[in-house]
């Protein structure tokens, strides 16, 4: 199967597709952020010659983000939704540096930007699906919990010369997190809780966000009111 048309790629998807999600919602969430992270670190490598890699490299998280919480709340497999999220970004990569080859767009007549990448890399993987049938609060849970760690990783990389150097640091934030998984459930408290660990990791205080966090951890099982006395 050709999957590069949109009639071969919804058939594809339709074929993976599962009637109910079998995996738990620790794995789903262990599995994006390790995955994120690594294609994080992998699209900075691919990019770091080209002007404002930073901010392509950023776009495209975004991108594999988005797919990954499309292709999971429409079909339920999380192998299948690794697949078309790393898939994403490596389409988004491949894009943007072949627009920029020299060799490749000095007969165009218009050098496709950032836009354009971002909207070939949409195409190409969750396209044909009809946004309008997903369900806003499926898994609710899960999409907080994996934005929570795509902004503090993400933040990390706009901060930071190199992350690398803070993948330690990374993961023990990222497993307290997942930990946190079934309070995040509340919009009210996930809101709450990611302006608060922004605030202290744009502030420097790396120590204090893995002590806030490790205090939410202890009391997490607690009513929803003290946990928001405690944040």
């Amino acid at each position: 199967m050709n999957i590069e048309t949109n009639n071969d790629l919804i058939k594809f998807i339709e074929l993976e597709k599962k009637e109910v999600n079998t995996v738990s919602n620790d794995k789903i969430i262990d599995a994006f952020y390790k995955c994120f992270l690594k294609i994080l670190v992998e699209t900075n490598i691919k990019f770091k010659n080209l002007d404002n890699f930073k901010k392509n490299v950023y776009m495209g998280s975004n991108i594999m983000f988005n797919v990954f919480w499309i292709i999971l709340n429409y079909s339920n497999n999380l192998s299948l939704t690794i697949f078309l999220a790393e898939r994403s970004i490596l389409l988004f990569s491949e894009f943007i540096i072949l627009s920029r080859d020299p060799s490749i767009n000095k007969d165009l007549c218009y050098i496709p930007n950032l836009s354009d990448a971002i909207n070939f890399a949409y195409k190409k993987t969750v396209g044909p699906i009809e946004i309008k049938t997903l369900s806003s609060d499926k898994n609710n849970n899960i999409k907080n919990t994996c934005f929570l760690i795509k902004e503090i990783i993400q933040t990390f990389y706009l901060k930071y010369d190199d992350i690398s150097i803070h993948k330690t640091t990374i993961f023990s934030i990222c497993d307290m997190i997942i930990k946190l998984h079934k309070i995040l459930d509340d919009d009210k408290i996930f809101f709450i809780l990611l302006k608060k660990i922004m605030e202290y990791i744009q502030h420097n205080d790396i120590k204090e966000t893995q002590k806030f966090i490790k205090t939410l951890v202890k009391y997490r099982n607690s009513k929803t009111k003290i946990i928001s006395n405690i944040i």
